[in-house]
Order: structure tokens, then C-alpha cells, then sequence
């Protein structure tokens, strides 16, 4: 959901749009890393090659970074190519040791703020909030065929 985030604010912006996603869903030619994900196996990332002229500021966005694998296989593909990361943008940033080198290194900006409640709870993934939600509720014709 990074994409639709990330097109969002890029619009918003008046900016360029750049999708780096998981392997094999870009129809370009790409340049590729490897990153851990959040369950600890390896997969690829893909970013369009070139994908923007040496020195470009590039502002990564993601819905939420958990172990902070992708987002950091998205820092490296920046780099390979010359660029400079102005920033991570995501609704939810998890308290770990590489998050918090992110915070340190770089720009964070989340709706969710550190130390609060709400951190504690997206550490801990899960949200006091939707304790009590249900589809129905929400979508009143939802499980009806």
C-alpha cells in the first residue's frame, strides 16, 4: 500500500512518482537488491533503471515499517543510483534498533508519534482501537453473497 500513499503525496507535492516495489511487479529494466522481511526471508526489491539523475532527492513513503527490511532495501536502491533520501514517510515506524538508526539518519515523519500509547501499541501490533471493530458494523451488506 506504500504505492497508493506515495502516489497520493507526490500529487500532492507537485512531484515525480517513483514505484519501488517487490520483485517482478515493475515492467521495466530494474536494478535489484535483497532485503529481509518481517517473517525473516529474503526477497528481492526492484526500482526502474535509471530511475533519476545522480544527486535527486527522494522522499520514501510505506504504510508501516515494521523490522525495517524493505524500507531498507529501498534505501539502498536510492543510493546505488546516485540519490539522496530527504526523508521516510509512513503512518506507523516500529521501535527497533534499525528503525531507530532510520530516525537517526534520516527525516521520519509518522502519524503515529514515538513514546506515546499509540507506539507502544503498533510495537506491539496491536491496536486498542480495532479491538472492537467488525466488517458488518463498517460495511452493513458485507458477508452476503
Amino acid at each position: 500500500m506504500g504505492f497508493v500513499l506515495g502516489a497520493g503525496i507526490a500529487a500532492r507535492l507537485g512531484v515525480g512518482f517513483l514505484p519501488i516495489r517487490k520483485a517482478g511487479k515493475l515492467c521495466v529494466e530494474t536494478d535489484r537488491v535483497a532485503f529481509s522481511n518481517y517473517s525473516g526471508r529474503t526477497r528481492g526489491m526492484e526500482m526502474r533503471q535509471p530511475a533519476f539523475a545522480p544527486g535527486t532527492r527522494v522522499l520514501l513513503v510505506d504504510q508501516w515499517v515494521e523490522t525495517g527490511g524493505t524500507m531498507d532495501g529501498a534505501i539502498r536502491l536510492v543510493g546505488r543510483q546516485g540519490g539522496a533520501v530527504a526523508g521516510i514517510v509512513a503512518i506507523a515506524i516500529e521501535t527497533n534498533a534499525r528503525t531507530q538508526g532510520y530516525r537517526r539518519d534520516h527525516l521520519c515523519v509518522s502519524a503515529v508519534m514515538p513514546g506515546t500509547h499509540w507506539q507502544q501499541e503498533c510495537d506491539r501490533q496491536l491496536l486498542a482501537s480495532f479491538e472492537g471493530y467488525r466488517a458488518t458494523s463498517a460495511f452493513p451488506g458485507a458477508g452476503r453473497g
